[in-house]
Formats: C-alpha cells, sequence, structure tokens
C-alpha cells in the first residue's frame, strides 16, 4: 500500500522529447547559404592581399588605361620612331654618293636587322630598298714589268788614258778625234804628266 502511494507522487518527465511547440521545421538551404559567404568572404580577403602585394601595378594599370595616358604614350612612341628612322636615314645619306657600294648594303641592313621595333624596322627597310646600288668596278691589276737591267758601258777608245811623248801629240789626237768623243758622251779631256815623261790624254763628261 504505501509503495503505491509513493509511486503516485512522482511525475517523469522526459528532458529528450521537444515540446510540440518547441518544434521549429529547419531550413533545407541554410548550410549552403553559410557556405556561400564563406567563399565570398575568403575571395574578398584574396583580393585585397593581392591589392596590398602589387599596389604599383594596380596604379600603373590604372593610369595607362587612362584615355588621356594612352594618347600621350601613342604620342611619345610614335616621336621616338621618327626620330629612330631619322637616324638611320642620317647614316644612310652620310654612305649614300650616287647610290651606294654592295658592302655599304650590307652594313645598313645588318643595322635593320638589329632593330627590335617591327614598324620602324619596315620603315628603315623601306628606304634602303628604295637606295640604287652602285655597279660594281672592277679595276685590272696593273702589270708589274720588271726593271731591265741597264746595259753597261761598252769600253770605248775614250774611256781609258792615252799616253804621247808630247803635249802637243796629245791635243793633235784629241783634235782630230774630237766628233767621236763628243757623240760618246764626253765633254772634255786633260793631259796631265805620268812622272816618267810622258803624257796622259784623259777625256772627261
Amino acid at each position: 500500500m504505501n509503495n503505491k502511494k509513493e509511486s503516485s507522487n512522482y511525475t517523469r518527465y522526459d528532458f529528450n522529447i521537444d515540446s510540440p511547440s518547441q518544434r521549429q521545421p529547419r531550413s533545407k538551404f541554410s548550410g549552403w547559404w553559410f557556405a556561400i559567404i564563406v567563399l565570398l568572404i575568403a575571395l574578398l580577403i584574396g583580393v585585397s592581399v593581392s591589392r596590398l602585394q602589387n599596389p604599383k601595378k594596380s596604379a600603373r594599370d590604372s593610369i595607362n588605361n587612362d584615355p588621356i595616358t594612352k594618347s600621350v604614350n601613342g604620342k611619345l612612341a610614335t616621336e621616338v620612331q621618327n626620330q629612330q628612322v631619322a637616324k638611320f636615314q642620317n647614316r644612310l645619306n652620310q654612305e649614300d654618293n650616287n647610290g651606294i657600294t654592295v658592302s655599304q648594303r650590307k652594313k645598313m641592313q645588318s643595322l635593320i636587322d638589329q632593330t627590335t621595333n617591327k614598324s620602324v624596322k619596315r620603315r628603315e627597310q623601306s628606304i634602303l630598298n628604295n637606295t640604287q646600288t652602285k655597279a660594281a668596278v672592277f679595276q685590272p691589276k696593273k702589270k708589274t714589268v720588271p726593271n731591265k737591267p741597264k746595259p753597261t758601258p761598252k769600253d770605248t777608245p775614250f774611256s781609258t788614258d792615252h799616253t804621247f811623248t808630247t803635249i802637243e801629240d796629245a791635243k793633235n789626237w784629241a783634235n782630230t778625234t774630237k766628233s767621236q768623243w763628243l757623240a760618246a758622251g764626253y765633254t772634255n779631256y786633260t793631259i796631265t804628266t805620268n812622272g816618267q815623261g810622258y803624257y796622259n790624254l784623259t777625256f772627261v763628261k
């Protein structure tokens, strides 16, 4: 009897079971929305970090994309190209003398090949193509003729001394042969004593 009375004084509660008023329907999309939000936050963080790491590049890109900057850069680029082409033209004018030789053309072509800008290279090539090439002039080599040895003068009757017993005899013989020793290239003569009582007749040129 006592046991039944005590048991009737207690009421059992199950706290693991939600009451009907506490039960709410769960949204099927709550997990997806959370994942999307996390992804967007990660993308924003990544973009911010990238901008912080390359601030100069971002600023430079924004400046280069500006219409005014593009116009100025294009004008400067054209002026630089014109200066390069004018420099090439001046160099070609120095080489050009009613046309250029084949070797000069090769030298100018090598300068064009070293140009990296396609527009400048095309304009320089056009200038060179319109430049006349000189016809090669071949000069025959002069033949060297060996010098002929000069003939040695032959002994003539007047190239050696003539001995006479008297001065008068020497003079007479010189006067007699005068036309001959003049034709041989002699212009005068001398008479000297040889110390032995004789006289030597010598012809001089």
